[in-house]
């Protein structure tokens, strides 16, 4: 009797211990899974680990840091250890925070840096943590490890990337979610099973049913409430000052990602997409102006508002609704409609504006700071309503954007004393033009993001060109960088030619007239050295003679 329960008990044991021994073999051949550390001791590019003049180890949330070390001028590490007279600030968040487009050289903590050096008498360290991708999930883990290196404040901005993938499917199934997590842990099943979609196909532009139910955008306010409460409550509890920033993003220029349209009928979806398409179409990610008032637009405008009437949370009608009343000059009103297409998107890339009045709660109801970034950056856009002005695209900063985060937060820790009161600070250090002193003292400035952005875009064609029946995502990489270059330098002839050049590739003749005449409209003279440069290369002449453009020394010469 007991040998048969013995044996009973090793058939069910033994799928275990043959699970443990599979583990342990797959983790002799192919190593351990990831390290689930965020932060990590750096090394170069030779392997050696990376220290300071006093021997200490270099340590960051980017390992990729330090490989260049030496080049990277935007404060991303830091010792373990923090010398007693040191203030350590730091910024968490994802790719606003990193300065994506920017990076390493420009982004709003290395403003922050800049003027705490010039301002004031303490030395103050700013580090930069945040990461591209960032959302709460990771953040939790990010906070986790951060005390461990004596923070005395921390910065806070994020929001963005709630409602995007891999935490949208989170959000849409958190059982499953968990279970990826456990999975994650394992070398043999990361093996032998698929890797985990990094998106998953999106709806269209307008549909008739949610994407994302009530509850799962229920669920998402309130995991980021819950989120900044226990960052607050880690923070208040170790003594380290915490500013929550409010998440800022581009709601002028850039069309909602999803409209519902409940209860329609397909005619009524394909009016609203093709209205949109009339009137507000993007062109590299961003919406062309209305033309100013005119007999048409006032028609439009009078059809737009009977669709409104009947679907009053259409997001993308509520977003041209923004667009006309600004073309009519009714600012007020406008501000009301874009606030209201940001609030009924119904798959947000975008902080909704529920995300913004949470961390105003939490800093409320709590010890956090409140840095109201996204009402500063209102305040200073064009028509009180953010946009391409102070954005390159959908929510990422241009510089100007970025020093105005700075300066919000700045405010903020004055208005906190964590750093002293302000007649401590040498505000006649920066003279009559603070922002002008800053750009010059980092030796940045728009155009030469705009030039790096332009190379890329240049290297992507040329990818394309080596092998042209293979290579098509290239044209499409290109194509985004070269209209981010026009983001940030709207007088970049180089990257409308570009532009120009792909649309000939793809054999599309009226972009390519239209980005050749803004072109010539410009410099006439880059326009001719370009055209000389395509009827050098057989593929480019033949992509504009495709499209009956002739390229010589005389210029672009339409037929």
């Amino acid at each position: 009797m007991k040998r048969a329960w013995i044996a009973r008990g090793f058939l069910l044991v033994s799928p275990l211990l043959v699970a443990a021994l599979a583990e342990g073999v797959a983790r002799l051949i192919w190593g351990m899974p990831p390290s689930p550390r965020i932060f990590q001791p750096l090394s170069d590019a030779e392997g050696d680990p990376c220290r300071d003049s006093q021997g200490r180890r270099y340590w960051s949330n980017d390992p990729k840091v330090g490989q260049f070390l030496s080049e990277n001028p935007g404060r991303r590490f830091f010792t373990k250890e923090k010398d007693p007279s040191i203030t350590r600030i730091f910024c968490l968040g994802a790719s606003t925070t990193y300065g994506l487009g920017y990076a390493p050289f420009a982004s709003f903590a290395r403003f922050l840096q800049s003027r705490l050096e010039v301002l004031s008498a303490k030395t103050v360290e700013v580090i930069n943590a945040g990461i591209s991708g960032y959302d709460s999930h990771s953040l939790t883990r990010v906070i986790d490890e951060l005390w461990e290196f004596e923070p005395d404040i921390v910065v806070l901005y994020a929001g963005h990337n709630e409602l995007k993938y891999p935490h949208l499917a989170q959000l849409r199934d958190p059982s499953a979610s968990h279970m990826a997590r456990w999975m994650a842990q394992s070398a043999l099943l990361r093996r032998l099973l698929p890797k985990e979609r990094a998106a998953a196909a999106l709806p269209a532009v307008v549909e008739k049913q949610a994407f994302l139910g009530p509850e799962v955008l229920a669920r998402a306010n309130e995991g980021w409430r819950r989120f900044l409460q226990d960052t607050e409550a880690a923070s208040r509890e170790r003594g380290v000052g915490l500013i929550l920033c409010t998440p800022a993003s581009n709601v002028r220029d850039k069309a909602p990602r999803l409209t519902v349209l409940p209860d329609s009928k397909s005619e009524q979806c394909d009016w609203l997409v093709q209205f949109w398409q009339r009137w507000a179409p993007e062109d590299g990610g961003v919406s062309r102006a209305i033309p100013a008032d005119s007999p048409e637009s006032r028609t439009a405008a009078k059809s737009l508002a009977s669709f409104l009437q009947e679907f009053p949370k259409a997001s993308l009608a509520r977003f041209l609704e923004g667009r006309f009343l600004l073309a009519f000059g009714q600012d007020q009103e406008a501000r009301a409609a874009f606030a209201a297409s940001l609030s009924s998107d119904g798959l947000p890339e975008r902080a909704p504006p529920s995300f913004g009045q949470i961390v105003r709660d939490v800093c409320h109801q709590g010890t956090a700071q409140l840095a109201d970034c996204e009402t500063r950056i209102a305040r200073e856009s064009e028509h009180q309503v953010p946009g391409r002005d102070l954005f390159f695209d959908y929510c990422h900063p241009n510089l100007r954007g970025h020093w105005l985060l700075a300066d919000e937060i700045l405010g903020t820790l004055v208005e906190s004393e964590w750093l002293g009161s302000s007649s401590e600070f040498a505000w006649e250090r920066e003279g009559t033009n603070p922002e002008g002193f800053h750009v010059e003292r980092l030796q940045i400035s728009e155009q030469q993001f705009a030039l790096a952005r332009l190379e890329r875009a240049q290297g992507s064609v040329g990818e394309y060109l080596a092998e042209p029946s293979t290579r098509e995502g290239y044209l499409d990489i290109a194509q985004e960088m070269f209209h981010v270059a026009l983001r940030m330098d709207p007088d970049l002839v180089r990257a409308r030619l570009g532009l120009a050049l792909i649309a000939a590739l793809r054999s599309e003749r009226e972009p390519a007239l239209r980005w050749i005449r803004e072109s010539e409209a410009l410099d006439p003279e880059e326009c001719r050295t370009y055209a000389t440069t395509m009827a050098s290369h057989q593929v480019l002449r033949s992509a504009f003679e495709s499209i009956q453009v002739g390229v010589g020394s005389e210029g672009f010469q339409p037929r």
